[in-house]
């Protein structure tokens, strides 16, 4: 698990709270307590929503009144817990799957709702994820391996050298736990990273970064964080410097 949250919007009520969730490859699930919301572009009503695994950044609008809880799972988690990977953001009700009745997140999104308070809910959250999470079960170490190569390494060569697999043989792996090729997984890593360095330091000269973090250039790097983070390098790091004043 990755992390747990709860939120409330409280603004004002003709205020929608916009906020752009970051693509990291890793996934999870969304309860929506209150007020309509609007994920991906498609509106949600009260329940467990699943997310798919995030290859980019998707956009997360709360409404007056909007209570969220959510669980955020690491890389490769949700094809474990729910034996699928879905494709794009999925209510409960729209689901199939017997695993979603058997792991009862009906009742649990009802219990959810009992108590406004942020430690009730994500102490429920916890005890909820220990009661069902089976932790002998988890993706393959030649899996886990190859996540960390590309985080730290940042380079499919050393991956195939370092994983003593064929990159066909990595290929599958990473499409059966992630839904995505080794290389849209290092372009996900290349963009948080230089991400995190701008957050801490906004002042960063942009060409130097991009080089540091093996984008080919600043164009390269500018066209990824639009496709990836839906934000250029440059108003990512003028809103940092903004936020901070």
């Amino acid at each position: 698990m990755q992390a747990i949250w709860s939120v409330k919007n409280e603004v004002q009520p003709q205020s929608k709270l916009s906020h752009w969730l970051q693509g990291d490859a890793c996934s999870g699930v969304l309860f929506n307590l209150g007020s309509n919301i609007v994920l991906e572009g498609n509106e949600f009503g009260q329940g467990a929503i699943f997310l798919p695994v995030s290859k980019k950044a998707h956009q997360l609008v709360l409404p007056k009144h909007c209570q969220l809880v959510g669980i955020r799972f690491k890389q490769g988690v949700s094809a474990i817990l729910f034996d699928e990977i879905f494709a794009e953001a999925t209510a409960l009700s729209a689901t199939k799957s017997a695993v979603n009745v058997d792991m009862k997140l009906q009742n649990l999104a009802q219990q959810l709702t009992a108590d406004n308070g942020h430690f009730y809910r994500l102490r429920l959250l916890y005890r909820w994820l220990t009661s069902v999470i089976d932790y002998s079960k988890k993706p393959p170490a030649s899996f886990i391996e190859a996540l960390d190569v590309l985080e730290n390494q940042g380079s499919i060569d050393t991956l195939t050298r370092r994983a003593n697999l064929s990159q066909r043989q990595i290929e599958r792996q990473y499409r059966k736990w992630l839904d995505m090729t080794p290389n849209q997984y290092l372009r996900l890593m290349r963009v948080n990273k230089a991400l995190r360095i701008l957050k801490s330091y906004p002042q960063t000269d942009l060409a130097a970064l991009a080089l540091d973090n093996s984008f080919s250039d600043q164009s390269h790097m500018t066209r990824e964080f639009k496709e990836i983070a839906g934000i250029t390098p440059l108003k990512y790091a003028n809103l940092i410097a903004l936020l901070a004043i």
